[in-house]
């Protein structure tokens, strides 16, 4: 009987095995090692720990000290409390605190950021928007002495503008948020005036000069005591306060730059056979329906005014997943509330 033997053919070694084509090399083998660096310090610590399973070469780099003392500086860097600017066509423009603060724009849509800018000195007065006359997004920066103005684009540059006393008058600060609010090619803040009432000083992008606008005519018997808020409303600038001790008036800014009354919420009401005693309001939203988005200053609580029928209602929004937040529902915290629009603008595309 005989073997059966295999088909004839050449037995081929490991050695003289054809290579794989090359489209099936790795892309990473065609990368300069500084790029494959720069993308790999971007990957998250537990996942490094698995890409050293891939190859040697991974293993031989990731394990560097060099590596990893440059993952730990860029970690470190990059665990800070951001505060946000304001939000503008798809932008966030995010501001880090401190003796040498730093801003940057980010698009959560698209991933892409901003380089980092230093802005040189402790800023007490900020804001950020559109300056749609030269098509250019601008960061304001002010301290007592200097005001400045950040260009975004290919050739970033600051520049120094004329003060505003009144955004400093005596450094009143409890009538006006650090925050300028950016509405119509314009930022705005609300302070006290040459003679203590409130008064809105916006600064034109445009032009980057300052004007002056006046609050609605207040009635004899309203709570004074009580600081208006200034906010954003579809597009139009809106503000609320005490009226006669008794309701929330919320105004908006008109097209013919007149005030209108949107609202009247009642200081006393009834949500859930709970009592609650509104007294300082932000405007945070309203829809297309007249439903108003407000947030209660005093609890921190959001809350929903429907305009058609009067009635108020607690959302039940759940945003917490690390735990480290209460769900909005129960209370904002010291939360940032910004109207984002998703776009696919980005900072590398300006000129």
């Amino acid at each position: 009987m005989k073997c059966c033997n295999p088909s004839p053919g050449k037995v081929m070694s490991k050695s003289t095995r054809p290579r794989p084509p090359r489209w099936r090399q790795s892309p990473f083998l065609r990368v300069p090692k500084e790029l494959v660096v720069e993308i790999m310090v971007r990957v998250p610590a537990m996942c490094l720990i698995h890409l050293k399973r891939v190859c040697r070469s991974w293993r031989n780099l990731i394990s560097s000290p060099e590596f990893v003392r440059y993952q730990v500086e860029r970690s470190i860097a990059h665990e800070r409390n951001y505060y946000i600017v304001g939000s503008c066509n798809g932008l966030l423009c995010l501001l880090v605190m401190g003796d040498r603060s730093a801003v940057m724009l980010w698009n959560p849509c698209t991933s892409f950021t901003s380089e980092w800018l230093q802005t040189e000195a402790f800023v007490l007065r900020f804001a950020f928007g559109y300056d749609h006359v030269n098509d250019k997004y601008k960061f304001f920066a002010a301290s007592e002495i200097v005001s400045k103005i950040f260009t975004f684009g290919v050739n970033n540059h600051w520049k120094t503008i004329e003060n505003s006393a009144l955004l400093f008058n005596g450094f009143r600060s409890t009538m006006t948020e650090m925050r300028g609010e950016f509405v119509k090619g314009t930022f705005n803040w609300l302070v006290c005036g040459p003679n203590g009432d409130p008064v809105i000083v916006y600064l034109d992008l445009g032009t980057e000069t300052y004007g002056q606008l006046s609050l609605p005519e207040r009635d004899p018997d309203d709570d004074f005591s009580i600081i208006p808020v200034i906010d954003v409303l579809r597009n139009c600038l809106s503000v609320c306060f005490d009226h006669k001790k008794t309701h929330c008036a919320v105004w908006f800014l008109s097209k013919n730059q007149y005030w209108s009354q949107l609202a009247m919420i009642p200081h006393q009401t009834l949500t859930f056979a709970y009592a609650i005693k509104f007294k300082c309001l932000d405007t945070v939203y309203i829809s297309d329906d007249d439903v108003l988005l407000v947030r209660d200053r005093g609890n921190r609580k959001l809350y929903l005014f429907y305009l058609k029928d009067g009635r108020i209602l607690l959302p039940m929004i759940d945003s917490s997943s690390d735990g480290l937040e209460p769900p909005l529902y129960v209370r904002t915290g010291d939360r940032t509330s910004i109207v984002y629009y998703p776009s696919l603008l980005s900072p590398s595309l300006m000129v």
